[in-house]
């Protein structure tokens, strides 16, 4: 897409207000319903599993998949903590089922990663116990089949409860990865799944990862410590040292976000593996490397939804430094890592702690090594998921639903085993109707 022809969008989305109450409709994914689905009742009688970032559009998404035979009896719910909303948390579990809910998630000095999974996991036995027939889950991160796997080392008779019955939605580029990688093609073969994934749709990479891209803009511009550290840097007449480790849709919103904030003198290294991007980042005034370096930074700002930053960097980070993560995922700066190593010896000077415990998941976390300490800013999740009920507006985060809603229909209504992208009809048509919406 031109950046000229996007760009009145993003300045609209930048200034618009976000939606205090919840969604009545979801207007492009009614349109796709009305012109696209045939089926009205695809979802009869289909136990629907979503493992989901529940903020304030997802009730939206709920009430028209209800429309199409989706029952609250057959509907389960599993939160992604970091991201979710307690209001539409509570909402949820008024309008479905609270039992089908697993156990809360809120320490952030537990293990993110393991703990989730284990929510998983014991939602999916639950399940099991149910003997469902059609089994759809909607998933953010290969969840379920990670769990999955998991499970399928102690119980092998899961492979027939789902053989043939088992159909799964991915929503992001790191399920898709896994849901790639030979760790798990066994248990895909083994239940026969039939997977579409939107991540690398044209609506979502044009449209989706720029208005993330905002938010996160919006994110970093509001964050208290952020604005703490630039203000007392630049009051001291010291030049803030900066490194944005990927150049995305993110990463050029991050870099654009730190121009307007901070004035010269200032140090962007931008670690970027694609060096066709290079000449690009020298235009905008940053300085492309392939690697994080020597310098003593800042901030830093994880864009990739990857490891990216381990413990062996943690020397690059200047006193009262910040990590900042503006990617999917929890892995960027690998938080458990640092917590597990503070953990390690309890006589040695490594420690980290929550900076404000009221804030739960969404504290600050402090490590300290010696001398030396920075922030782990949110606890190390995405900068932009801060606990309310959407980052976004609902008109623009609205083409990700409709992706969702139709990747449901596609892989219910023409299931083929293995991992496919959703249909470029499908694709095609939210991406050139969202701007009518």
């Amino acid at each position: 897409m031109k950046r000229n022809f996007f760009e009145p969008l993003e300045h609209e989305c930048y200034n618009s207000a976000i939606e205090k109450d919840f969604p009545e409709e979801l207007p492009l994914l009614q349109e796709f319903r009305r012109v696209k689905i045939s089926d009205k009742s695809f979802l009869k009688d289909v136990v629907v599993l979503f493992i989901q970032h529940h903020l304030c559009p997802f009730i939206g998404r709920l009430k028209v998949m209800q429309r199409d035979g989706m029952s609250p009896e057959n509907s389960w719910f599993i939160d992604i903590p970091y991201s979710s909303n307690k209001e539409v948390i509570k909402k949820i579990k008024s309008d479905y089922t609270t039992h089908k809910y697993p156990n809360s998630f809120s320490n952030p000095l537990d293990n993110y990663s393991d703990i989730q999974l284990e929510r998983v996991i014991s939602v999916i036995k639950r399940i099991l116990k149910s003997n469902p027939g059609k089994l759809l889950v909607v998933d953010d991160g290969a969840y379920f089949i990670r769990a999955l796997h998991n499970i399928f080392i102690s119980d092998q008779s899961v492979a027939d409860k789902l053989y043939n019955k088992t159909y799964i939605v991915e929503q992001t580029t790191r399920g898709h990865r896994y849901l790639e990688s030979l760790k798990y093609s066994a248990i895909k073969e083994i239940i026969n799944a039939s997977i579409v994934s939107i991540a690398r749709t044209n609506t979502k990479l044009e449209i989706e990862s720029p208005f993330i891209g905002i938010a996160c803009k919006k994110a970093i511009e509001e964050n208290e410590k952020i604005l703490s550290l630039i203000n007392s840097r630049q009051k001291d007449g010291r030049k803030i040292n900066i490194a944005i480790i990927g150049f995305g849709a993110i990463g050029q919103s991050v870099f654009s976000s730190v121009k307007s904030m901070i004035k010269k003198p200032l140090q962007v290294d931008i670690v970027e593996l694609d060096y066709d991007k290079w000449e690009e980042i020298r235009i905008e005034g940053g300085n492309p490397i392939s690697e994080l370096s020597n310098v003593k930074y800042d901030m830093l700002f994880g864009c990739t939804g990857k490891k990216a930053f381990g413990w062996k960097d943690r020397n690059k980070v200047n006193n009262n430094g910040l990590l900042v993560s503006v990617s999917s995922a929890s892995v960027e700066f690998s938080r458990s890592n640092y917590i597990e190593f503070a953990d390690l010896y309890p006589d040695d000077p490594i420690e980290i702690t929550v900076s404000e415990p009221e804030k739960g998941i969404h504290s600050d976390l402090l490590f300290t090594d010696g001398k030396t300490q920075f922030y782990f800013t949110n606890s190390g999740f995405p900068v932009n998921f801060t606990g309310k009920k959407e980052c976004l507006p609902l008109k623009f985060i609205q083409p990700t639903h409709a992706l969702l809603y139709a990747a449901c229909y596609q892989v219910l209504n023409n299931p083929v085993p293995g991992l496919h992208k959703l249909k470029e009809e499908y694709d095609y048509w939210i991406y050139y109707n969202a701007f009518n919406y």
